[in-house]
């Protein structure tokens, strides 16, 4: 399941943040997440939610940003998006393509609260 390994790695950053600069709850984590990594986000959501319980993350809301798959083409120089998650040219085919987006996993932002006393 390739969305609980993102979950877990996800978890285990913010906790080490939280626990670094003293964060004692987590409000919302947005995610940039590419199409090829290919995340199920109901799947990433729960996982996320399962994995939070009694932690400082419990109850955060998860809000996942996708990146589309750009492509760019060294047969004809097309730069182009592709709906799937083919690694070919959106306008001649080749395969023969540089992969400019769809592979990220990176924390966007993440809204935390910390008790001042």
């Amino acid at each position: 399941m390739n969305e609980l390994a993102l979950a877990r790695s996800m978890s285990d950053t913010i906790l080490g943040l939280c626990d670094n600069m003293g964060f004692t709850r987590v409000r919302k984590i947005l995610l940039k997440v590419g199409v090829v990594k290919d995340v199920n986000p109901e799947v990433m959501v729960s996982t996320f939610a399962m994995l939070s319980k009694g932690k400082v993350t419990e109850g955060a809301l998860l809000a996942i940003m996708f990146v589309p798959l750009t492509l760019s083409c060294y047969d004809c120089g097309n730069r182009g998006y592709r709906d799937d998650n083919k690694l070919k040219c959106p306008k001649c085919g080749s395969q023969n393509v540089k992969l400019i987006t769809g592979l990220e996993f990176s924390i966007e932002s993440i809204e935390v609260e910390k008790n001042l006393s």
